[in-house]
């Protein structure tokens, strides 16, 4: 026996056991959250892999891996988290049952805990995938905390190979990449924003973009940095903004950070924070050749006045009494943060009115409260939404089912265009708020209202002498999902539940009913 084994949890074989926070988790019966950073790649390969499950529920994966030749590549939880000897001492499938390799679908006795299939890299190499994975689970006896995540180079052919080799690891090939699933709540507690020799209130320093330098008189290159030359400044944090942030790496659709000339980081500190978390070292910067004092005076009028508000926080917790927590049916609710938990069903104006008048701002994303409004060329929009249509973003893209990319045509907004355009552009934001919200477990709703004003033909509104919603529900179905996922139910049955599938799908695309 090596000395280091004495070191190492007995279940996992990991170097950090986590055996004493997994007992905690257990007893609290909570969500749980977990990160995969890879430690041990081949070549150019570079993964980061987020896990949740919530109680009862199976577990959630969404990940990305970049430095992929195109293609399937087989992905699998193994045994220990030992990776001493990189990812061959990582061991074989976690197989607590004994059974034979297989896909993903399925029961516990037809394949692996350990086996989640294949994902799929584009043409640059890179997989972004979400896998629901309904044997994982991050708690309890059979967690697989503390076990490490290995990509392969070649296709899992899912144990039907028809060879021995097939039923152990579905021939998926060399180990390209892995690392240890961590509990991310020890990870957020040994991260902590370290603050360089400047230091300024977050309602201080400018909300800048490329566009608004462009327009300056300050010359700017652009381009990636690694973290550990950057110099962050402001140490205040919004609650929700950070997460959000994650998610935009994952998308690959995140803002350029903004740093002075000396590496001072004037706008970027959440993505800052979501990069180190994540275990991401170089990302993509603006560089303006001044300092942070310059960019201040010139951009002064671009500085927040939403500052960081604990007492709004405070006032919504007192607000949500037992009492109202005893109105949730189902345990629904829809906001996100740890600090605000708020039923479906709204509480009456007045109390709302009364908790939010003082307030000045309501961090978004959490629970969103409709608030301010724009009138861009004769329309009425949430300000919001008008600010992020009128980012000056890359253009979005979404991805086909190769895992391919291909454009969907997005751009910023100057409110010069036409008021149909702008109508039309404010729907689509609108849906894309409305699959983020739910996406994030959080709840949609004040979009969904938002957009019921503005198009009645949406999958929620209502109609003289009918209720189409009371349809969907009444024939088992439900307007929650990708239009793609809504569409595929529509196949997969008949009748009067197909028809209210095939109706969700055409107005969460924005058609009108036919």
């Amino acid at each position: 026996m090596r000395a280091n084994d004495l070191n190492k949890c007995p279940r996992t074989k990991e170097t950090q056991c986590q055996c004493e926070s997994l007992h905690t988790i257990n007893e609290a019966e909570e969500t749980v959250k977990a990160l995969v950073q890879f430690e041990h790649t081949e070549g150019d390969v570079q993964g980061i892999i987020k896990m949740k499950q919530d109680p009862g529920k199976p577990t959630i994966i969404r990940g990305l891996i970049k430095g992929l030749e195109p293609g399937e590549h087989g992905l699998h939880i193994h045994e220990f988290g030992d990776l001493s000897d990189g990812c061959a001492s990582a061991g074989g499938h976690y197989n607590p049952d004994g059974v034979d390799h297989g896909p993903l679908e399925g029961g516990m006795k037809d394949a692996h805990v350990g086996d989640l299939g294949n994902i799929v890299a584009n043409e640059k190499g890179e997989a972004r995938f979400k896998i629901v994975a309904r044997r994982v689970d991050l708690s309890g006896d059979r967690s697989v905390v503390g076990r490490a995540v290995v990509v392969h180079a070649d296709r899992d052919d899912l144990g039907k190979g028809g060879d021995e080799e097939s039923l152990k690891t579905g021939n998926a090939g060399e180990r390209l990449g892995c690392g240890v699933i961590r509990l991310r709540q020890g990870i957020e507690e040994n991260y902590q924003r370290h603050v360089s020799d400047k230091h300024f209130n977050r309602n201080q320093l400018p909300q800048i973009r490329k566009r608004d330098i462009k327009d300056s008189p300050f010359s700017f290159k652009q381009g990636t940095i690694t973290l550990d030359k950057i110099k962050p400044v402001q140490s205040q944090r919004v609650d929700g903004l950070s997460k959000r942030a994650e998610n935009m790496f994952f998308d690959g659709d995140y803002r350029p950070f903004i740093i002075d000339k000396k590496g001072y980081l004037v706008n970027g500190h959440h993505r800052f924070d979501a990069a180190n978390i994540l275990g991401i070292d170089r990302v993509k910067a603006i560089i303006v050749d001044a300092d942070i004092e310059e960019l201040m005076k010139h951009f002064s009028h671009k500085v927040s006045d939403q500052a960081v508000m604990d007492s709004l926080q405070n006032k919504l917790t007192t607000m949500l009494t037992s009492e109202d927590a005893s109105n949730c049916k189902h345990g629904k609710y829809f906001c996100s943060t740890d600090k605000v938990w708020k039923c479906r069903k709204k509480p009456k104006k007045t109390r709302m009115s009364e908790a939010l008048a003082e307030a000045e701002v309501i961090n978004f994303p959490g629970t969103y409260v409709k608030r301010d409004y724009v009138n861009i060329n004769g329309v009425k929009m949430l300000k919001d939404v008008w600010e992020y249509m009128s980012q000056e973003r890359e253009e979005e893209h979404s991805i086909d089912s190769k895992g391919n990319k291909f454009k969907k045509g997005i751009s910023n907004f100057t409110g010069d265009e036409h008021p149909v355009i702008l109508k039309r552009a404010y729907q689509m934001e609108l849906r894309n708020f409305i699959d983020e919200f739910e996406n994030q477990d959080m709840d949609p709703q004040p979009f969904i209202d938002e957009l019921e004003q503005i198009d009645e033909n949406f999958a929620d509104g209502k109609k003289k002498g009918k209720s189409r919603p009371g349809r969907v529900k009444k024939a088992g179905a439900s307007c929650k999902g990708s239009v793609s996922s809504l569409r595929a139910k529509a196949k997969k049955y008949s009748g009067e539940k197909g028809k209210m599938y095939h109706w969700c799908a055409n107005m969460k695309a924005g058609r009108k009913k036919g």
